[in-house]
């Protein structure tokens, strides 16, 4: 549970940004079920972060955080769909890299400057893996690199 704390609360602050635009929007919001787009497959990496993320949101603000998967065209379907929502708090969407590498290769005109990031609830590293395979004589990436300029093709 420690581990999620922060998670959480990150969720919370996100939503009650959302929240403050009139004084007493606070009070009434929200007042519908929500929808929180992840741009991925159901069971990807970015699904498997928000379902519990969002799960206790719910819980926290009395309304359903329905999870809403749009995959597809390296995540600029559900990035559109955010775009496209009505600006009133109730759809909100993750985002990731792939804003601005959809941008510089073409794959859609939108980018991190059309959205409004309201904060961050999980961090994300990506690493490089090989399959295991004890013949190959490298261990890091370095050794990867002179193993390939070595030996290419």
């Amino acid at each position: 549970m420690k581990r999620s704390l922060p998670i959480v609360l990150s969720a919370l602050f996100c939503f009650g940004f959302i929240a403050l635009g009139t004084p007493d929007a606070a009070e009434k919001f929200p007042v519908k079920p929500m929808e929180f787009i992840v741009p991925l497959e159901a069971g990807s990496d970015g699904d498997v972060i928000a379902r519990p993320v969002m799960q206790k949101v719910s819980q926290l603000l009395g309304q359903p955080v329905m999870i809403v998967n749009k995959p597809g065209a390296g995540s600029s379907i559900g990035y559109r769909e955010v775009h496209r929502a009505k600006p009133d708090g109730y759809t909100t969407g993750w985002g990731s890299a792939t804003l601005i590498s959809n941008k510089l290769q073409g794959v859609s005109p939108l980018d991190y400057h059309d959205f409004t990031m309201l904060g961050t609830f999980a961090t994300y590293f990506p690493v490089i893996v090989a399959a295991t395979n004890t013949k190959r004589p490298f261990k890091t990436i370095q050794e990867v690199i002179s193993y390939g300029k070595a030996h290419p093709g």
